[in-house]
């Protein structure tokens, strides 16, 4: 073989170790198209094929009182509502009227008549209570009785006469002499369902006329 086919026999293995060195480190290789399919195989990109966040689940609807209505629409979240349902107050307990009469000596009330905030309209479930003091009163006509109504410091001060001009009249629609009933305006007292009452405190003897 002479020199000139020696150094090109030389040349050409040179050139073939250089093309696979390039082709093992992928310098020569076109990249393949995402979007072309290959053999039969569709190529994807990958971002594709990761995995989506997961959104956060949200939190569970708190009742911290456990009566059924969830503190989001409950406006007493720390006090139970009972058994009887309060639709102007959802969550609340509805206010009860506690009467005790004393039969001796002198006839006595202890009787607190509880309101909604900022109301002076009578519960239902006052009637009861109105209804035996009404029936006492009829029974003592010699007596006549103050009729003491209470708010909250937060409510105008009109709220608690209000409140007790709304028993007088029940107690009147219910056979008690107006003239017997004595209105009388108290104190506003801290925030809470003991200051929107009204009482009867004290009974005494009609003056003679």
């Amino acid at each position: 073989m002479s020199e000139e086919a020696d150094r090109a026999a030389i040349l050409a293995r040179r050139q073939r170790f250089v093309a696979m060195a390039l082709a093992g480190l992928g310098g020569c290789a076109p990249a393949a198209s995402p979007a072309q399919p290959s053999d039969g195989i569709a190529v994807l990109p990958v971002a594709s094929l990761s995995t989506p966040a997961t959104a956060e689940a949200p939190a569970p609807p708190v009742d911290s009182d456990l009566d059924g209505v969830f503190d989001a629409d409950d406006q007493c979240p720390k006090i139970p509502a009972g058994e009887v349902a309060w639709s102007e107050h959802p969550g609340c307990p509805k206010p009860q009227a506690c009467l005790t009469i004393n039969p001796y000596a002198t006839l006595q009330f202890i009787v607190k008549l509880r309101f909604a905030r900022l109301s002076a309209k009578l519960h239902p479930q006052s009637a009861n209570a109105l209804d035996e003091i009404a029936r006492a009163l009829v029974d003592s006509p010699k007596l006549d009785v103050d009729v003491l109504g209470h708010c909250e410091r937060a409510e105008p001060k009109s709220m608690a006469r209000r409140r007790a001009e709304s028993v007088r009249d029940a107690l009147v629609k219910r056979g008690v002499a107006s003239d017997r009933l004595h209105v009388q305006e108290g104190a506003c007292e801290a925030p809470g369902e003991d200051a929107r009452i009204v009482e009867l405190p004290n009974l005494r003897e009609r003056e003679p006329k």
